[in-house]
């Protein structure tokens, strides 16, 4: 297995990439840290169709990305255990859980060529609702690395919730940034000139959060400290009446569709 990280340094790191491309292994990552997993593959279900939101694979390849795609197209209708916790999390309006060692799938053809095959020793679902919409995770070990453990399997009860309304936010946002026009820091500092009380320093700032920059890294940037960067973006935020980076992509996006 991958060298660990703990969960309250891998969950923040995590919660910065929501909406950004990078937020699969981040998301992977912090899985790792708390559950022990290879893979994951996050998904929204819309009426009849899954739409794969993101998917990721501890040793870099595209393995959970290949197996999502063709779960996709030749599995997932036929997956029993979804149905379940599908129909569990709609009428309860719950988070639902499972974890199945591979053997323990009884379609043959599935549990060959998407589990045996890949040198899986079983999965992991949480699925849930978020405003009405359906979403999940599916985490896999590896063989070699054995099943869950009965504290993990408790860990995965524990995290459900959170899990569940990461990939929600996660999807959100992404979708949003997805379909904007915006590409770089400075078209956004273009947009908060509308906010005259904000100075230079703090538009750069937000400007660089809204794509998914650390503050690490905007003080490198911008060549000040972190203790800045901290300073201004607190600042900024007052001025503008929200509290997170989410509020603040939510309201570029506000000020784009807006005409000038």
């Amino acid at each position: 297995m991958p060298e660990l990280q703990s969960p309250d340094k891998a969950l923040p790191i995590a919660i910065d990439a929501v909406g950004l491309t990078s937020f699969p292994g981040h998301f992977l990552t912090f899985l790792n840290s708390v559950f022990g997993v290879r893979h994951c593959v996050m998904y929204q279900f819309l009426d009849n169709e899954m739409q794969i939101v993101g998917s990721a694979s501890a040793d870099g390849s595209d393995i959970a990305g290949a197996n999502s795609s063709r779960y996709r197209q030749s599995f997932w209708h036929r997956d029993h255990e979804y149905k379940e916790l599908r129909l569990r999390s709609l009428s309860a309006g719950i988070t639902a859980i499972s974890c199945n060692r591979t053997e323990e799938i009884s379609d043959s053809e599935f549990r060959h060529e998407m589990f045996f095959r890949q040198g899986l020793s079983g999965r992991a679902m949480v699925v849930g609702t978020r405003q009405g919409a359906l979403f999940g995770v599916s985490m896999f070990r590896a063989s070699i690395d054995g099943f869950f453990s009965s504290n993990e399997a408790t860990r995965i009860v524990d995290w459900s919730d959170t899990v569940v309304s990461l990939v929600a936010r996660h999807t959100e946002l992404h979708s949003t940034l997805v379909d904007t026009k915006l590409t770089t820091p400075a078209q956004v500092e273009k947009l908060l000139l509308h906010h005259e009380s904000l100075s230079e320093r703090e538009r750069s700032v937000c400007a660089r959060l809204v794509f998914g920059q650390r503050l690490k890294f905007i003080a490198r940037e911008l060549q000040i400290s972190v203790e800045s960067v901290s300073t201004y973006r607190k600042r900024a935020f007052i001025q503008l009446g929200i509290n997170s980076r989410e509020e603040l992509v939510m309201m570029i996006m506000a000020h784009q569709d807006c005409p000038r």
